[in-house]
């Protein structure tokens, strides 16, 4: 994470302390607390957004990996 948002990275990773602080991996690497900072620090709202705009990892999600990251996104803001 550190190449991907340098000193941002310790926000970030505040607290925690192993893999499964993380949270699920949606795939290609990408984990809830990255998806969850993205959405609130840097506007992000679909999947598209992450995975092409914010992180250029579309390439490496399979369209299964898209659905479920989509389905959080949309869970997240029927939350909110």
């Amino acid at each position: 994470w550190q190449r991907s948002y340098g000193t941002l990275a310790f926000k970030i990773l505040k607290n925690t302390r192993s893999m499964g602080d993380m949270g699920v991996c949606f795939g290609a690497n990408l984990y809830r607390r990255e998806v969850d900072y993205l959405c609130e620090h840097e506007w992000a709202h679909t999947a598209e957004d992450i995975l092409w705009r914010r992180t250029k990892l579309g390439y490496q999600f399979s369209d299964r990996e898209v659905e479920s990251l989509s389905n959080y996104l949309s869970q997240s803001r029927d939350a909110a």
